[in-house]
């Protein structure tokens, strides 16, 4: 992706990439597949989208809380605890 990227940023930043000649030209040496050097020159968003879609599709994230974060539950529960044996023990 970061290569369309640079593509795209060069074609926005150079004026002598305005017409199809000279974007043909840019696309011959540049490293992308022909799918994207194609919707590229024809300006197809859509497709360019697409050929980027092969991602690695991320199906489940395991979320571990931090060490602070547990620390800081058990320091909650232990003075629930000791607030509910006050109690007990006071009544």
């Amino acid at each position: 992706m970061s290569r369309i990227i640079s593509i795209l940023e060069e074609m926005a930043s150079d004026a002598t990439l305005v017409n199809k000649a000279n974007i043909e030209s840019l696309l011959i040496n540049a490293d992308l597949n022909d799918v994207q050097k194609e919707a590229i020159s024809s300006k197809d968003i859509e497709l360019l989208a697409e050929s980027l879609t092969n991602f690695t599709k991320i199906e489940s994230v395991f979320i571990i809380p931090a060490e602070e974060d547990d620390q800081e539950q058990e320091n909650e529960e232990d003075k629930e605890a000791k607030s509910a044996l006050d109690i007990t023990i006071t009544a």
